[in-house]
């Protein structure tokens, strides 16, 4: 009877926390509904050095961390990072628009290569902070007054 309860439970736990989560949903999509709702920063001229590259290619995407040159409100070069931490170059040459991408609210609009794929940047660092919540009062017995 005990392995019956926790077998149910278990199932119970698994069916709730699969409800929860966010199926069909891209990295990308979950980044654009954070931005969204709190806000972006003004993405400064520069190196970014702690950005996501979203990479779109045949309805699939993938977010993988990188680094990004803006110039004039613009990605002019993209970085994506290896895992011993070197780069790799994607600049003008490589796409079918050489001049850059604007970024808005955060996030750059797409910039397609030559090969069709589409690359956007997530600066996560402009994300602004979540609204504060004011504080409530606690509750009284109004008999202790």
């Amino acid at each position: 009877m005990k392995r019956f309860l926790l077998g149910a439970l278990l199932v119970f736990g698994l069916i709730s926390a699969s409800s929860n989560n966010t199926y069909g949903q891209t990295c990308l999509d979950a980044y654009k509904k954070v931005f969204k709702e709190r806000g972006a920063d003004l993405v400064a001229d520069g190196m970014h050095r702690s950005v996501i590259i979203a990479l779109e290619e045949e309805g699939e995407t993938v977010c993988l961390l990188g680094k990004a040159r803006v110039e004039g409100l613009k990605v002019t070069a993209i970085f994506i990072q290896f895992e011993d931490d070197s780069y790799e170059l994607f600049e003008g040459q490589d796409f079918k628009v050489p001049y850059g991408v604007n970024v808005k609210n955060g996030i750059s609009e797409p910039w397609e290569t030559k090969t069709n794929q589409k690359i956007s940047v997530i600066f996560k660092d402009s994300i602004k902070p979540k609204k504060k919540k004011y504080k409530q009062a606690p509750k009284i017995d109004p008999n202790s007054l």
